[in-house]
């Protein structure tokens, strides 16, 4: 059981370092045969998206043609820039989308020199190991060989009491492995969202080439934004998380004070609560962060 929890921990720290390497991965360096495809991509839907361009400003144009007399120079004017600046950023739609991405990068790369987040570990220690050896160890030293029958009552009686607690620290081990196998592919989706974006970004971007529909290029662009400030956000909470995490509020060593006296092996007890704490507090900052973009910056 020891070794197994030992395994757990270390998958999980393997996982919390990994959380914040992935939100510094550069699109066009990290993998660059991905970003090859990515390019490839984009480059193919240059023409498609300039082609609705055409087709979204002369649609402009004839809704604004509709009244003869309110014809301006003016109006025309501008929805002639309107269809050049469309044309413009369709076809550099990669370099617009990646300044985004470099931009978001260069700021977590920022917060990443300046703080360490130690605290997102979890310390296995030989301490912790040793009071789970004793739990698993049966205290045979009562037992009678001339009472066959009455020793083996006595082992299954023990063995039932330790049950649940053993359960618990199964699940426990489970839980944290689950959690945080369900960040690290969250985050990694996240990154492969950001590559389909790229890919897409002269549909998304076409839109600008008529007053009309110009608020879903908008929205193309604020929800690319939204997911590259994403980034920036989890780190900033996963630091403030991780201080947050290195503070007393989880500290249990009163509560031990005042109940060592009739609960045994309370400090196993307060390794694993500390650790499903940490890991259930670390996923609801993780998923709860694209939330919060949301909210407060409508991206």
């Amino acid at each position: 059981m020891g070794e197994f929890v030992e395994f757990v921990t270390a998958m999980w720290n393997f996982f919390a370092d990994n959380v914040i390497s992935l939100l510094e991965w550069d699109i066009e360096n990290t993998y660059p045969e991905v970003y090859s495809i990515v390019s490839s991509i984009n480059s193919a839907l240059v023409a498609v998206g300039q082609s609705f361009c055409l087709i979204f400003f002369l649609y402009g144009l004839a809704q604004s043609l509709e009244n003869v007399h309110e014809i301006k120079p003016s109006k025309l004017v501008g929805h002639s820039l309107r269809y050049i600046v469309a044309n413009v950023a369709v076809h550099y739609s990669t370099s617009i989308m990646i300044w985004f991405w470099d931009v978001s990068i260069g700021m977590i790369t920022l917060i990443n020199r300046t703080l360490v987040a130690e605290n997102l570990h979890i310390t296995f220690t030989d301490a912790v190991n040793d009071l789970i050896e004793d739990f698993l160890d049966f205290d045979t030293s009562d037992l009678s060989l001339l009472d066959i029958f009455g020793g083996i009552a006595k082992l299954i009686s023990m063995q039932f009491a330790k049950t649940p607690t053993l359960l618990f620290l199964l699940i426990s081990c489970i839980a944290v492995l689950l959690i945080g196998a369900a960040i690290y592919i969250y985050l990694l989706a996240r990154f492969l969202r950001i590559l389909v974006e790229v890919s897409l970004a002269p549909i998304g971007l076409c839109f600008f080439g008529s007053e009309k529909t110009s608020h879903m290029g908008i929205t193309y662009i604020k929800g690319f934004a939204g997911d590259c400030l994403f980034g920036v956000a989890l780190t900033c909470v996963l630091y403030i998380f991780a201080a947050f995490m290195g503070t007393d509020v989880f500290d249990l060593d009163g509560l031990w004070t005042d109940v060592s006296s009739w609960f045994t092996g309370f400090a196993m007890w307060q390794f694993f609560i500390m650790m499903l704490l940490k890991v259930v507090f670390f996923a609801l900052m993780v998923f709860g962060t694209r939330t919060l973009i949301k909210e407060k910056f409508n991206m």
